[in-house]
């Protein structure tokens, strides 16, 4: 189902992966030999920053997109609340879209929000071939923690599969958690497919991110990543907004690499982490 309500429903999306980060905190301190704690502390970190980044896709699809505030309810898709204030400007180039959380929000879900996004863009919307979206935050946090970074999505037009591609970076990603203070950086280069599969019904449609991300870690160990299996996301109304398959690894300074498989397209909440031959069972919701 190709049409705005995917550059909407990115704004949201984006904002429910950083729904949560909720757990007691726990150094991710893997050096030497990995333990259960170490394995489910660097775990949580990586799967929170990936969930952010495929939420903040999504983020750039919406504020894009011409009425945006039409889909904000649109729970189906755990889109935005009413009380995000979203305005655009056309009369500049390239066009400005600004989403205002004010001084707290709540979202459909019932993360709470709070802050500033600011959005150019060269079209319309991002459904136009070639068109390409910045996002940067300003004061932006959720679940009191505070997200930074520049994210740039640009439309690549239609595959060999006649599925919609885009190319994802991020520049400058951190994420500073407010239960502690700690700081995860990620920057990214990932192009998502837009499997829409031929109908006019998004809950057949997927989302496929393929991709490299390099940064450091909590812990302060620089790792580059690699997704050795797409990771899917599905667009069903009855299925999570989570990674349901897919498989990265991260190579770690000092450390085993970390292996994060995401299972193979149920509709669940768990994911298996991998290090050093210890292997942890993580559910995506507890953050």
């Amino acid at each position: 189902m190709k049409t705005n309500h995917l550059i909407i429903i990115s704004a949201l999306s984006l904002l429910q992966i950083f729904s949560s980060c909720k757990k007691e905190t726990i150094q991710p301190n893997t050096k030497n030999t990995p333990t259960s704690e170490s394995v489910q502390a660097i775990a949580e970190d990586k799967t929170y920053m990936n969930t952010l980044v495929y939420k903040t896709v999504l983020i750039t699809f919406g504020a894009s997109v011409g009425d945006i505030n039409a889909f904000k309810t649109e729970n189906s898709d755990n889109l935005l609340a009413s009380c995000a204030v979203i305005t655009t400007d056309t009369s500049v180039y390239p066009y400005r879209a600004t989403i205002d959380f004010n001084n707290g929000c709540t979202l459909n879900d019932g993360t709470p929000v709070s802050g500033v996004i600011h959005a150019t863009y060269t079209h319309g919307n991002l459904g136009v071939v070639g068109s390409t979206a910045v996002l940067d935050m300003d004061s932006f946090y959720i679940n009191s923690n505070h997200l930074i970074g520049n994210f740039t999505l640009h439309n690549k037009g239609n595959n060999a599969n006649s599925n919609l591609e885009f190319d994802v970076t991020i520049s400058g990603g951190n994420l500073i958690f407010g239960s502690d203070g700690r700081i995860v950086k990620q920057d990214v280069s990932w192009l998502v497919e837009w499997q829409a599969n031929g109908t006019p019904v998004k809950d057949d449609d997927f989302f496929s991110f393929s991709g490299t991300a390099s940064g450091v870690t909590s812990n302060g160990d620089n790792y580059t990543e690699s997704i050795t299996s797409p990771l899917l996301m599905s667009r069903d109304q009855n299925c999570v907004r989570e990674f349901i398959s897919g498989v990265t690894v991260a190579q770690i300074d000092n450390n085993p690499d970390l292996t994060i498989d995401y299972g193979t397209s149920t509709c669940d909440t768990k994911a298996d982490a991998t290090q050093g031959g210890v292997t942890v069972r993580i559910d995506l919701q507890d953050y």
